[in-house]
């Protein structure tokens, strides 16, 4: 069916998105997306409780590595970024985090637009209604059980539960949890819903999951794939085609594939700037050197990118652990000793097995 109306190129998170956006809301115009990775519907990867060793599965990760780091002793650092159908949801830890509601209005105020403002974006994550409507909201809340009742406090003001997106926790927790959350309530603020607004404190992780699956962009935005949208995996797109200044067509797997209307780049923080790159589109005195056509001088293309270090920690426990699991020796954690006396940098310490710090 080439030309298409609308060309995506990569099927992550916002790909996924807008492709089911764009082609239920215009259902008269055609959508390809496109990715380089499989459909990723394995069923062996989307286990939740495996959710720490997915990126670890062939083809699902492009397995990128940052150059030597100075200050880091020149250490090579993992960069994973996700294949495939699904993008990094399919191999992330399923941690769903919203951000601060002060970002979001910094934002609205240096773009100078109101759309970005916390109480807006909120109503988008659980926006509910009829017809149109129901294809724009996100998220779909499941409350968490009883039990931690103590220690989640989500109200509806805040969650929205008719979207796409599986939301929830864990349904089953060690015994000792409730008193390793108490006890770092000694030194930390406690924090009911890190996802209404304010984020600061210790808090029970939400996460995209329910029913042991992993929730992933893929499976919420395209398990209901209109007729007019369109599917190619296995294709990697090599570069991004222009007539004067304006894309109409990329090349995938050697062969060009036309847009009437647009070509979208929803390739990631990392293809994204290399398929400009690829395509003329970056600091001319650079894509000169390595001998590629410059459609359009653009320096800040390829630069700038900010991350934070994630450093995690593993350790054998000694003394306690959190999660079910016995200590060194076999012994449960009852018999390790983790009542009230236990201080919270004691259990902190003693749990840091599965503890990040950053």
């Amino acid at each position: 069916m080439d030309p298409f109306d609308f060309i995506i190129v990569g099927g992550g998170a916002s790909g996924c998105l807008l492709a089911s956006r764009l082609s239920h809301s215009l259902p008269q115009l055609t959508v390809l997306l496109v990715d380089a990775g499989g459909d990723n519907t394995d069923e062996a990867q989307q286990s939740f409780g495996e959710r720490h060793t997915t990126l670890m599965t062939p083809g699902y990760n492009w397995g990128y590595k940052t150059v030597p780091q100075e200050q880091l002793n020149r250490r090579e650092i993992d960069y994973s970024r996700g294949k495939g159908l699904g993008g990094s949801t399919a191999i992330n830890f399923c941690v769903y985090t919203r951000g601060p509601e002060a970002d979001y209005d910094h934002w609205a105020d240096v773009v100078a637009d109101d759309t970005w403002r916390w109480k807006n974006v909120l109503q988008r994550f659980k926006k509910v209604g009829e017809a149109f409507e129901r294809l724009a909201q996100i998220e779909r809340f499941h409350k968490p059980d009883e039990e931690l009742h103590d220690f989640v406090r989500c109200s509806d003001a805040s969650h929205g539960y008719d979207g796409e997106v599986d939301v929830g926790m864990t349904a089953k927790w060690d015994p000792t949890f409730g008193e390793f959350l108490d006890k770092t309530a000694e030194y930390y603020p406690r924090n009911y819903d890190h996802n209404a607004g304010d984020p600061i404190g210790i808090a029970v992780c939400q996460q995209t999951t329910h029913n042991g699956r992993r929730a992933t962009a893929s499976g919420a935005f395209l398990s209901q794939r209109p007729g007019n949208l369109h599917i190619m995996t296995d294709a990697a797109v090599t570069k991004v085609v222009f007539h004067g200044k304006k894309a109409t067509a990329v090349e995938v797997n050697g062969k060009k594939v036309s847009a009437r209307k647009e070509v979208i780049l929803s390739a990631g923080a990392v293809d994204s700037a290399k398929l400009l790159l690829l395509s003329g589109v970056g600091p001319a005195s650079d894509l000169q050197k390595l001998g590629i056509p410059v459609t359009q001088n653009l320096p800040a293309i390829g630069k700038n990118l900010r991350d934070r270090l994630d450093h995690p920690e593993a350790r054998q426990p000694s003394q306690i652990l959190v999660h079910g699991v016995t200590g060194a020796d076999g012994r449960s954690p009852e018999a390790v000793g983790n009542g009230p006396d236990r201080t919270a940098r004691e259990l902190l310490h003693a749990t840091d097995d599965w503890l990040y710090s950053e």
